[in-house]
């Protein structure tokens, strides 16, 4: 282990025995000190990642259980939420594509209507990726895509991104739209689920998912134009792939007709996906059987049907290590510090603290989450960013007599803007062939037009009754 690393693995701890010994209980209580501690740490090791991010999502229960800064017993059920069900259920139902080949499919099937010419390129491979991770993890989709560009610029004879800016914009593309079109829908990620169960919380009703469609599907519309123009004027070696429409179309002929395994992967996946967004005109048929828990049945039906995995359709044994727990436990760790946020007194200490500042512009606070989740996304990843960022958003926004709700969607869209540094989705591309510093380079002119475009939308949207009635 190099300095570096030790740096890094030292950054967390110390920031809490810095702020545990250092600051005085006449300034700021010890469960205060203990929470302000904790947020530190876990915000260091979630941008430096000296250990997994899930690594980093325990130390709620670690640190309340050794100091007591809240009971423990109220932190340990945030780690199997029913948010949690539902990425476990979804996570499951997408393996099975796996299995059967459906995924590469999907994929196959959209990108043989692509053009050769770059900008046709582009811009599919971009919106793409991004209209599939409004549906599925933006790992998931990064993990689905990028193969299927390596094997056809192989074909092409043009694979070597650190040579072809033709290739290394593919591959920014994909990581891109991947990492972006997450917060179209309750289902991009886990992001999106801490900012739901904060709402919930916030409300006592349950969260419809058609709702958060109509709030930030626009505005994901509006940015993905803007980054498509953007990529459009990105220059590339190449002005077209001279081969590349012909190999998808052969690559796709070749999987032959769709298997029944493969149509059955895909009913179990859209039944519960149609269940969760009519969920309003149904729930009082089934009331306890929410949006969350719609997925998991159809997960388990996965592992009872017969398919090509031993004979079914998904086993146990091939799932259970390709399951994104890390995934599960980086999303449970955040709701685990913000209820220590909560529980320990501390979020009334920062509405406390903002009242007395003297920052009373709404509109400067929104625009200050949508960056500040921004920045934690680019050194992060999203599920962290927005782990970090909610709990200062309901706190600051209380403190001011608002709703704080408007604001935590707002800041949502900044937690999804990342296009700078090799983290998260981002690091797919450069295993691909990007160099860190050609992504840097083109990722940090379209990181500040999509802020700028995401912070006037959400100006303009903080004045739109649809999106301030709660």
């Amino acid at each position: 282990m190099n300095k570096k690393s030790v740096a890094k693995l030292l950054s967390g701890p110390v920031l809490f025995a810095l702020c545990m010994l250092l600051i005085p209980e006449s300034v700021l209580p010890f469960a205060v000190r203990g929470t302000l501690g904790l947020f530190l740490w876990m915000s260091a090791w979630w941008i430096t990642i000296p250990v997994g991010v899930a690594v980093t999502a325990f130390l709620p229960i670690v640190v309340c259980s050794i100091f007591g800064i809240v009971p423990v017993k109220e932190v340990i059920p945030q780690y199997f939420t029913d948010l949690v069900v539902l990425l476990l259920g979804a996570d499951i139902l997408t393996k099975s594509w796996e299995t059967t080949g459906l995924n590469k499919r999907i994929a196959l099937f959209v990108l043989r209507l692509v053009g050769p010419s770059m900008k046709s390129q582009l811009i599919m491979w971009f919106v793409g990726s991004t209209i599939m991770s409004i549906f599925l993890p933006n790992v998931v989709v990064a993990a689905c895509l990028m193969p299927i560009a390596i094997s056809m610029l192989n074909a092409v004879g043009n694979n070597d991104a650190s040579k072809s800016t033709a290739a290394a914009n593919i591959f920014l593309a994909v990581a891109w739209g991947s990492g972006l079109g997450g917060f179209g829908s309750p289902l991009g990620g886990g992001m999106n689920l801490i900012i739901i169960n904060q709402v919930q919380e916030l409300t006592g009703q349950e969260f419809m998912y058609t709702t958060w469609v109509k709030l930030m599907l626009p505005i994901l519309i509006v940015l993905t134009i803007v980054d498509v123009i953007y990529m459009c004027l990105m220059k590339s070696d190449m002005k077209s792939l001279p081969g590349a429409k012909d190999y998808f179309v052969e690559e796709y002929r070749k999987l032959g007709k769709m298997s029944k395994e493969e149509t059955l992967s895909l009913w179990l996946f859209v039944i519960p996906v149609v269940l969760a967004f009519t969920r309003e005109l149904w729930k009082g048929i089934i009331p306890a059987w929410t949006a969350s828990y719609v997925f998991l049945p159809f997960a388990v039906l996965s592992f009872c049907l017969p398919g090509s995995c031993n004979g079914r359709l998904i086993t146990w044994k091939w799932a259970q290590p390709k399951i994104s727990w890390g995934l599960f436990y980086t999303l449970a760790g955040g709701l685990a510090l913000g209820k220590v946020v909560v529980s320990s007194g501390s979020s009334a200490m920062i509405a406390e603290f903002v009242q007395n500042s003297g920052i009373t512009s709404t509109s400067v606070l929104c625009i200050l989450f949508i960056i500040l989740g921004s920045v934690l996304a680019n050194i992060s990843s999203n599920n962290s960013a927005c782990a970090i960022v909610t709990p200062l958003v309901v706190s600051v926004m209380s403190a001011l007599g608002q709703n704080p709700i408007p604001y935590l969607f707002m800041a949502a869209v900044g937690g999804n803007l990342a296009y700078l540094l090799p983290s998260a989705t981002r690091a797919v591309a450069v295993d691909a062939g990007v160099e860190p510093s050609y992504m840097l380079k083109k990722g940090a002119l379209i990181n500040i037009i999509t802020l700028v475009v995401a912070c006037v939308c959400a100006l303009i949207c903080l004045k739109i009754p649809m999106y301030i009635n709660w």
